[in-house]
């Protein structure tokens, strides 16, 4: 019985330890496994940890910038306000012409349409209108802003006859069958004949009040000017400036001196290929490359005058003894003597205006030496007043 008993507890305890074996080695197993796993794989990265700011370190937006509006400063807590607007205070004549007429087109006429009773164009700042009123008169108002404005009948319709501001197909400018502009390139009514873009007219703030502008070059071919004196250039139904003939003068003659050469300037002559202007743009003298010297009366007129003042010339000098003097090469062919010694004020400025004296000499004081449109055909016709 004994001998039973102890074979038994043998066996027992045989298969104690093999079960013991068998857990060992498998723990030992499963750890080196996990081992080689973290040896053949990049570790887990914990993320960073993200801060919400709060809504008081919010930083706004940089403000807008918007031409003459200002813009309230701005805070995430605050509620915005409403932004001020500003308006500028309306004239009694600008609110009557505005109760009266329709605006709708703005400061511009294309080519193709046209301004009817009841209708206009009014400037960018509101100072000018061009308006064709219930009597289908063609009405400039000037300084309609302002407490005292200024009505000028371009053309008056005493028959009242039936008319509209129109630019045709052509680009002629002209009011119904009163007037017309002339300024569609064609025929002997300008220079340019090749030339004929799309016209259109705007009324402006400025001197040159209603400029008519050509698209090729964009070149002004007509204008209506205002020499800040509360008084237009005009003639009855003939107004404004016909420019097809300055626009071909401007294209090869420089006129950078202006109206005037002085004795006291560096360029204090004319070349061939230089002139000078007067300051309405209707007269000029010109020094062509052929040695004349040409006067133009009205050039911005259907009634261009043209003179030939002196041939054979190459150089138009106002000289520091007071002189104004003509040359071909050193030789002295006329000159005006308004020199001191002639003079009891030496000649100093040479001009070109748009006056019945259409050039000048003047000193420090006064007029030296003229030339009167009337007897404009050559320069021995000037007279000389020291």
């Amino acid at each position: 019985m004994n001998k039973y008993l102890f074979v038994f507890l043998l066996v027992i305890t045989f298969i104690i330890l093999t079960i013991v074996t068998v857990l060992v080695i498998k723990k030992t197993t499963q750890s080196s496994s996990n081992e080689n796993i973290y040896q053949n794989t990049t570790p887990p990265v914990t993320p960073p940890t993200v801060t919400t700011p709060s809504s008081s370190s919010v930083t706004p937006s940089p403000t807008p910038y918007i031409p003459g509006v200002t813009f309230p400063s701005l805070t995430p807590s605050s509620t915005p306000t409403a932004i001020p607007t500003t308006t500028q205070p309306v004239s009694s004549a600008l609110q009557t012409l505005k109760n009266n007429y329709d605006f709708s087109k703005g400061n511009t006429l294309t080519q193709g349409s046209s301004i009817q009773k009841g209708q206009g164009i009014i400037s960018p700042e509101q100072t000018n209108a061009l308006v064709i009123d219930n009597n289908y008169n063609l009405m400039l108002y000037m300084n309609i802003n302002t407490s005292n404005p200024l009505v000028y009948y371009l053309v008056k319709n005493t028959n009242f006859v039936v008319s509209t501001l129109n630019i045709d197909a052509t680009g002629n400018l002209t009011f119904g069958s009163l007037w017309s502009g002339y300024t569609n390139y064609s025929g002997s009514n300008c220079q340019q004949t090749n030339k004929k873009g799309v016209n259109t007219l705007y009324i402006t703030d400025d001197k040159w009040v209603l400029p008519l502008y050509e698209s090729i070059n964009n070149s002004i071919i007509w204008s209506l000017y205002n020499n800040y004196t509360n008084s237009l250039v005009l003639t009855t139904n003939d107004f404004g400036f016909r420019n097809c003939l300055l626009d071909n003068l401007m294209s090869y003659i420089d006129f950078s001196l202006g109206d005037t050469i002085s004795s006291t300037s560096s360029t204090n002559y004319l070349v061939p290929g230089k002139g000078i202007m007067s300051p309405s743009r209707n007269n000029a003298l010109v020094m062509t490359t052929n040695g004349v010297l040409i006067l133009y009366i009205n050039i911005t007129k259907q009634q261009v005058q043209l003179y030939g003042l002196a041939n054979g010339v190459n150089k138009l000098v106002m000289q520091t003894d007071g002189n104004m003097c003509v040359y071909n090469d050193s030789t002295s062919l006329w000159c005006s003597l308004t020199y001191s010694a002639v003079c009891s004020q030496k000649g100093i400025n040479f001009s070109i205006t748009d006056t019945s004296n259409v050039l000048i000499v003047t000193g420090n004081t006064s007029v030296l030496w003229s030339l009167p449109l009337t007897n404009a055909s050559s320069l021995s016709n000037g007279i000389r007043t020291c």
